[in-house]
């Protein structure tokens, strides 16, 4: 199996978030430390609260005899709460640092 990694992130970095979830997709997430996620406010220094949840789906084929063609595909999506409109926030999970901008009401 893979070792824990993000393919893509919703939004992608330097983006527009206009929701309170932001979406990692990747594989293998499940072995993660999740645990070491953080998300901090960019204009105030500030940490933003957030929770965690993580959907998985195995994905390929392993054909009789082989192994290594199934792979477990994860999306973590984090909650994100105390957001304000026009600030700079940064996630950081695993090796994937995430800079946005949320738009909300």
């Amino acid at each position: 199996m893979m070792p824990p990694h993000i393919r893509r992130s919703h939004p992608e970095s330097g983006g527009i978030l206009s929701g309170s979830v932001l979406r990692f997709e990747g594989y293998t997430l499940q072995q993660a430390d999740l645990e070491g996620l953080e998300v901090t406010d960019l204009t105030t220094g500030g940490s933003i609260e957030h929770s965690v949840e993580l959907h998985e789906e195995w994905v390929g084929y392993d054909p009789p005899g082989h192994v290594g063609g199934r792979q477990l595909y994860c999306e973590l999506r984090v909650h994100l709460r105390g957001l304000k409109s026009g600030h700079r926030y940064r996630a950081q999970v695993l090796d994937t640092t995430l800079e946005f901008t949320w738009a909300g009401p």
